[in-house]
């Protein structure tokens, strides 16, 4: 072996030759090595004389050149470039002899060495290993280049989108496996044809664009378009275009990408419909809230009107039956006496009824502004209103910490004492027990109003907060039935919403909700 040694100023800087000289005459060895000195370079230079040795040598080193004397004592250069190949190894072998005729020289290179130098000419040796060793340099970059143009081959073959290559002229030079699936075209029956074969009649002046808009440096272009397939049906495409250059930089040809979009398209439409009709419905939503609004505004009128109008007739009858009532009570027959009673009574039911319908009317319509109101003053002014029927009824009301919401505090008062009224009104034979409480869920509070009394079938939870509905008779328990119905209108003018949870015989809880 013959280490490295620089054998010019520059030699540091150039990159170091691994060299396998395969001689077995010594002096020849040294002869080649010294050649490969004088020619400048920096070399590691390795000298093997046996074919086993070489072997060796192969197997465990990585050459850039390897120097064989054609004719050794019991093999050639010939048997080396067979190692060799078998070695699957790129290494460039070049013959170093001292005579060679045609014939072996030509056979050599057939073989696969890279040159052949004879002895009396070794000042050639060190250009012909920069030959060598360049032209191993290029075949590796074309066997990348290569791989690398094999690996795109088989994507682009493989891509469910259409790759297509065409001519400036418009003919279609590529057509991957992609394209015969979105044209239904093989690749036998399309190349050489026109690309307009793709394209419907009104869309011809995108063909016809195609060579204005490319040139050196053209853009990328990307649109959506249609194309024909080869059925004659229309297909929704994703088209991008790009321009084709060769290593001048001169444009060949064009290649576009195009990917089906007709789900897309579709969904895309089906959208739009159903935004169209959900604006529709919107609108029609808006115009049916105005005319409920402004029904609900006359209604609201019609009733404060009809129910403040007859109060003086209804005053006048009541008032004239209790006067008859007192001047003939007894002195008529028992008929006219229950005559009399009953049309007192009636007169007295119905100033109660049109006096609840008006306080009805009047929860949305003289409502107050929202401020923030203490619901403990709230409780307190309500369970004070209701002190005659807790002192008669012995019942027990309390209630946990309230908090402070905006509200209406006249509605809340009667909202609170509707609920808490209700629950002493229907007690069972136990001294009622009525608990209020509330607890924040998000934006929103949630109170409950709890008692003891004798429950609800929970087949009539919503049919008690619509107006005048009774679960029991006027002789069992006195009032309109209104005062749920108003409840529920208090608390859904406030934004929020009432429910009862109840068993009979096992109590109801009242929950409403205020937002926080």
């Amino acid at each position: 072996m013959v280490d490295a040694t620089p054998l010019d100023p520059e030699g540091p800087s150039r990159p170091l030759l691994r060299v396998l000289i395969v001689e077995d005459n010594p002096r020849d060895a040294k002869l080649t090595a010294r050649a490969l000195e004088g020619g400048g370079g920096r070399a590691r230079i390795d000298v093997t004389g046996s074919l086993e040795l070489f072997r060796d040598r192969l197997e465990k080193a990585e050459y850039d050149a390897i120097l064989a004397d054609y004719n050794l004592r019991a093999w050639t250069a010939l048997d080396v470039l067979e190692v060799l190949k078998r070695s699957g190894k790129d290494v460039p072998l070049i013959v170093v002899t001292g005579v060679l005729g045609d014939e072996a020289a030509v056979e050599c290179i057939k073989r696969g060495a890279a040159d052949f130098v004879l002895k009396d000419r070794l000042a050639r040796l060190p250009v012909a290993i920069q030959q060598a060793v360049e032209e191993k340099r290029l075949r590796a970059e074309n066997k990348r280049a290569f791989e690398a143009i094999s690996r795109l081959a088989a994507i682009v073959e493989s891509s469910d989108d259409a790759i297509i290559g065409e001519s400036l002229e418009g003919d279609i030079t590529t057509w991957n496996h992609g394209a015969e699936k979105l044209y239904g075209y093989s690749a036998a029956e399309v190349l050489g044809q026109p690309i307009s074969v793709l394209t419907p009649p009104d869309r011809s002046e995108e063909v016809a664009q195609i060579p204005a808009s490319l040139g050196p440096g053209a853009p990328f272009e990307q649109f959506e378009t249609v194309r024909v397939r080869k059925d004659g049906s229309l297909v929704d495409v994703s088209l991008s275009r790009f321009p084709l250059t060769d290593s001048r930089g001169e444009v060949t040809g064009v290649a576009s990408i195009a990917r089906d979009i007709t789900a897309r398209k579709r969904a895309e439409e089906a959208l739009e419909k159903r935004t169209r009709e959900l604006t529709y419905s919107q609108e029609a939503l808006e115009q049916k809230t105005r005319e409920l609004t402004r029904s609900n505004t006359d209604l609201q009128q019609f009733a404060y009107a009809a129910s403040h109008d007859l109060q003086e007739p209804l005053r006048t009858m009541a008032s004239f039956a209790q006067l008859l009532q007192k001047r003939y009570q007894g002195k008529l027959d028992t008929n006219a006496d229950d005559f009399i009673h009953y049309i007192v009574d009636a007169a007295a039911r119905m100033q109660g009824l049109i006096n609840d319908l008006l306080a009805y009317s009047r929860v949305g319509s003289h409502g107050k502004e929202f401020v923030p109101t203490d619901c403990t003053t709230v409780f307190d002014q309500a369970v004070s209103n209701l002190q005659a029927a807790v002192a008669e009824s012995g019942a027990l009301v309390t209630h946990d910490p309230l908090p402070t919401v905006p509200c209406d505090g006249a509605q809340l008062v009667q909202l609170f004492q509707n609920l808490i009224g209700n629950s002493i009104k229907f007690r069972d034979t136990q001294t009622p027990r009525v608990h209020v409480a509330a607890e924040r869920k998000a934006s929103e509070w949630v109170f409950s109003v709890k008692d003891n009394g004798m429950g609800i079938d929970p087949q009539y939870a919503g049919r008690i907060f619509e107006v005048f509905q009774r679960l029991h008779t006027r002789t069992e328990y006195p009032g309109s039935g209104i005062g749920l119905a108003i409840s529920k209108k208090i608390v859904e003018r406030h934004g929020g919403r009432i429910w009862v949870e109840s068993q009979l015989d096992q109590g109801a809880t009242f929950f409403f909700t205020l937002p926080a």
